[in-house]
């Protein structure tokens, strides 16, 4: 957790870096240049003493308070701003200003939908680049915080963005719940991903990552095998399609530990229809399955001594075979 705390605000580090190259006077590209965004030659203003003017001076006194450090009376006033003068050139830049100066208070959800209004009305690439950036930071900040917030934020983002930026942001939500261990929805988002953007770079490591998903459902709930066999078939099916992958090692064990699990719990089944049912002609159906399917781990030495122990105690053939039993007035000729 520490770990992607740290590399978060590194990357939110470099694109305020960039936002702050946008805001600074005489840049090649001002931000929110067609409402007149304000800047720090212009001069501070008394947080105390409000504009009598009109629109314009509102406008500057509110993103005045911003630029004097004054970012909770900023907020309110530019929130005034676009209430009253709903229609105005300076509405764009009141939007970005707003998502900037809620994003400074981690207010990440107020900061999502004002940089969003920007980015629908913005005209210059690079500010929209940004605007979209900085919403996707704020997604995976809401994210870590409350999930279930987060997922409408990414859906919302991907939907209105497209392209490479959209799958990064499906493989962001997907790689967020697979790390807070919400496998389920996980496997679905991972699903989505795949479904979008088929021929992505990213789309192998997606499907190994459906492998995951499905393995640890296994490994969590501990009943019956229809998910252990859900997750040897999805291990099964990436090493398959994907052999020379770098997690291919990885699968590999994973699937040697399903392998091993799933044995373990046939002869969990055998021992229950043996001691409890006492059919030992069920439990000799799935020892010997366990004997043949996986000969050479640690089970099926134990499903041969059951198999044993059941012919020595009960006088059963294992499944196929038979036993002499003496008939009466009958001699073999």
């Amino acid at each position: 957790m520490k770990n992607e705390m740290a590399e978060h605000f590194h990357r939110l580090f470099f694109i305020w870096a960039a936002v702050f190259v946008f805001l600074m006077p005489g840049s090649v590209v001002s931000v929110a240049s067609a409402g007149g965004s304000w800047s720090p030659d212009a001069g501070v203003v008394d947080p105390a003493v409000a504009p009598d003017g009109g629109e314009d001076d509102q406008f500057r006194y509110a993103v005045g308070l911003l630029n004097s450090g004054f970012t909770r009376q900023g907020i309110r006033q530019l929130e005034r701003f676009l209430r009253q003068h709903p229609d105005s050139v300076r509405v764009e830049a009141a939007n970005y200003h707003l998502g900037l100066a809620h994003l400074q208070r981690e207010n990440y959800e107020e900061a999502f939908d004002y940089l969003g209004s920007f980015a629908a009305s913005a005209s210059h690439k690079d500010e929209v680049k940004i605007a979209r950036r900085l919403q996707l930071e704020c997604a995976i900040a809401v994210g870590e915080r409350n999930i279930r917030e987060a997922r409408p934020l990414f859906e919302e983002l991907a939907s209105a963005v497209g392209g490479d930026f959209a799958a990064e942001c499906r493989l962001t939500l997907a790689d967020l719940l697979f790390s807070r261990r919400r496998f389920h929805e996980a496997l679905d988002a991972y699903l989505n991903f795949i479904d979008y953007h088929p021929v992505h770079e990213d789309v192998a490591e997606a499907w190994f990552y459906v492998a995951a998903c499905h393995y640890e459902l296994a490994l969590r709930v501990a009943r019956g095998r229809e998910l252990l066999q859900s997750a040897k078939s999805a291990l099964h099916d990436f090493l398959v399609n994907f052999p020379n992958h770098g997690r291919a090692d990885e699968a590999e064990e994973m699937l040697a530990e399903i392998n091993r699990r799933e044995a373990e719990r046939t002869v969990e089944v055998a021992d229950y229809y043996l001691r409890v049912r006492r059919n030992p002609h069920a439990a000799l159906d799935y020892l010997k399955w366990v004997e043949e399917s996986y000969p050479d781990i640690a089970p099926a030495k134990r499903a041969r001594m059951n198999i044993d122990a059941i012919k020595d105690a009960h006088g059963v053939p294992a499944s196929g075979g038979y036993i002499k039993l003496p008939l009466d007035g009958v001699k073999a000729p």
